[in-house]
């Protein structure tokens, strides 16, 4: 069943997030909605997708012409009111410094249509609603170093219309390079190198799409390597992503909760009651998952729990050899590539409460060994106290180079929480294994101006 309501915020909309009988939210929104969410109500099951500092990356090694027309699309269209909309133009100084290519960045941003979004010629429409306190300040000011290579026009008749922006000497940490503005004007930055500009496209606080024009293969393997953002794109526009050929979703701030991608394959599972599937898929368990099971039998478990641990140890380890870490081609189309794959989590906070499960707690950590992330487990008080100072844990934990602490020291911005409590833990190696990784998806345009060049003769299965 399906009700739509319409709604304000206040109060109608918080008493829908806060009601206790509401279980999950999924939220389209800011950084700071879904933050507010939490704050309010922190055991909710929040799946958000927020914000974006979208960047792409164009090299010495690109085709210019290519570059900038998708350039200018994915940064203006819709007049840049997307969450995927470019924001950050990275340029090898080669090309910062062309002037025949400012000149065509201009020419092919100045061309575009603007006007009433009735108008079916029109490109760059107006704002939805008057620019916020920080997009007027990226459209009407310049911070030191600083210069308009397009600067943006107000429409005299409608204040919410403005033309393209284009501004250039936008410095790492500046304004321009961190704040998320959801309108019609670019940053462009200079980048020394590859690695330079890797480091500046990663170094905000969001991780959503993210592009590179480079006709280096050598380039697109370390781009792809480095680069941390959920939907990625090479020598194409940015923006776009379509259902089941590029799952939409990203990392870091603009992503909360399990992050798996709107149209992928693993989106229904977040909602699904997970933890009462047997496990499934048998698989030899590696000797630091050995470890873990004696650390249990320490401490004292069922003949059945050990069973249970072992075949879940064993679904996992299946599951992450056979799934996890075979990239996936969604969509065989001639001329792109459309790979789904998966990152595992740097590292993963595990909350361990006096109420929790013992046998649930190793579960986690099996799965996250499996995975590869490190892992803090922030426990109560007395669960400290008993297995993490001279108890059977400690030991193992700084063998694997993982740490511990309280509650109570559990920094407030800890990455990745695995809370027991919220979400019980699977014993099905598939179904626990998504609360260590990211998905990623890449599309990738390997054809020119529709040659497929040395892939031409490759056999392209049927769409399915």
């Amino acid at each position: 069943m399906l009700q739509f309501i319409t709604c304000k915020d206040d109060p109608v909309g918080w008493q829908l997030v806060l009601d206790p009988r509401i279980d999950t939210v999924i939220l389209t929104g800011s950084t700071a909605t879904a933050k507010s969410f939490l704050e309010k109500r922190p055991n909710l099951k929040l799946f958000a997708e927020t914000g974006g500092k979208n960047s792409l990356i164009v090299t010495k090694i690109a085709d210019q012409d290519l570059a900038i027309k998708d350039a200018v699309q994915s940064a203006f269209g819709y007049a840049g009111q997307k969450c995927s909309a470019l924001s950050l133009l990275i340029l090898d100084e080669e090309l910062y410094n062309s002037p025949s290519f400012r000149r065509q960045l201009v020419d092919a941003a100045s061309s575009l249509a603007v006007g009433s979004a009735h108008n079916l010629a029109t490109v760059v429409n107006p704002l939805i609603r008057p620019a916020s306190p920080h997009l007027l300040k990226a459209l009407t000011t310049l911070d030191e170093g600083e210069s308009w290579l397009l600067e943006p026009k107000q429409d005299a008749h409608n204040p919410q219309l403005w033309s393209p922006g284009i501004k250039l000497g936008v410095k790492p940490g500046s304004f321009m390079h961190q704040t998320e503005l959801f309108g019609p004007v670019l940053a462009v930055m200079c980048a020394k190198n590859l690695e330079q500009a890797v480091e500046f496209a990663n170094g905000t606080a969001y991780g959503l799409t993210a592009g590179l024009h480079s006709l280096d293969p050598r380039e697109h393997e370390y781009w792809k390597a480095n680069i941390q953002a959920g939907n990625l794109y090479i020598n194409r526009a940015i923006t776009g992503a379509i259902v089941a050929r590029q799952p939409f979703g990203g990392c870091k701030a603009s992503s909360f909760g399990l992050g798996m991608k709107v149209g992928g394959p693993n989106y229904l599972l977040q909602l699904a009651d997970r933890h009462n599937i047997p496990a499934l898929g048998l698989h030899t368990i590696s000797d630091d998952i050995v470890d873990l099971e004696a650390a249990l039998l320490q401490l004292g478990v069922t003949q059945k729990e050990r069973a249970d641990f072992y075949k879940a140890a064993s679904s996992m380890a299946f599951w992450w050899d056979n799934y996890f870490t075979k990239p996936r081609t969604l969509r065989y189309l001639a001329g792109q590539d459309n790979i789904l794959s998966y990152k595992p989590h740097e590292e993963v906070t595990v909350l361990f409460q006096d109420k929790d499960s013992l046998f649930d707690l190793f579960l986690v950590l099996a799965a996250a060994r499996t995975a590869g992330c490190r892992v803090t487990c922030a426990a109560s008080f007395r669960q400290h106290r008993k297995l993490f100072r001279q108890g059977p844990l400690e030991k193992l934990f700084l063998a694997f180079g993982w740490s511990f602490c309280t509650l109570n020291e559990l920094s407030s911005d800890a990455p990745h929480i695995r809370d027991l409590d919220r979400d019980i833990p699977s014993l099905h190696g598939r179904l626990e294994l998504i609360h260590y990784v990211r998905e990623v998806a890449l599309s990738y345009d390997y054809h020119r101006y529709g040659s497929l060049m040395d892939r031409e003769g490759e056999s392209r299965e049927p769409i399915r």
